[in-house]
Formats: structure tokens, sequence, C-alpha cells
């Protein structure tokens, strides 16, 4: 019974650094992949029309949020309650 127990104590153990290995390989791949993907100058050589509509896009966003609205006067004459002809003349 006792050597049952120690080849069972045994499988396990080597289960459990069979199990560790495994995970060091598969975090040290994840870690690999996310440093790949995050290196933002290799993302800008592989997808350069992508880069660059993403730069457009965020300097639009972040210029409409630093900007302060300008109010523009109503273009209807019905809203602005003058005349088409008296709006032309201002």
């Amino acid at each position: 019974m006792a050597e049952e127990w120690a080849v069972d104590i045994q499988r396990v153990a080597d289960e459990i650094d069979s199990t560790r290995r495994a995970i060091q390989r598969s975090v040290e791949e994840i870690r690999g992949r996310v440093q790949e993907t995050t290196e933002w100058r290799r993302q800008l050589i592989r997808r350069p029309v992508t880069s660059l509509l993403t730069a457009a896009a965020l300097g639009f966003i972040v210029a409409r949020i630093v900007t302060p609205a300008r109010r523009r006067p109503p273009t209807s004459p019905v809203l602005s309650g003058m005349s088409p002809q008296v709006e032309r003349e201002r």
C-alpha cells in the first residue's frame, strides 16, 4: 500500500511539474505576442493605411474636444426672423 501511494505521489508530482512547464511556455508565448502587438512602430509598418486613418480620426476627435464650439447664426430666414433680402445685405 505504501508503495502504491509513493507511485501515486510521484505521478502527481510529475504531472504538476509538466503542468508548470506548460504554463511557463504559455505565459512566455503570450508575453511575446503582447509585446509584439503593443509595439506601435511594428504596427505602423505592418498596417500603414490603418495607422494613418486612426491618426486622422484621433486628431479629429482631439480637435473637437479642444476647440471651443462656435455658435453659428441661424441660416433659415424663418429662424432668424429676417427676410432673405435683409439677410443678404448683412
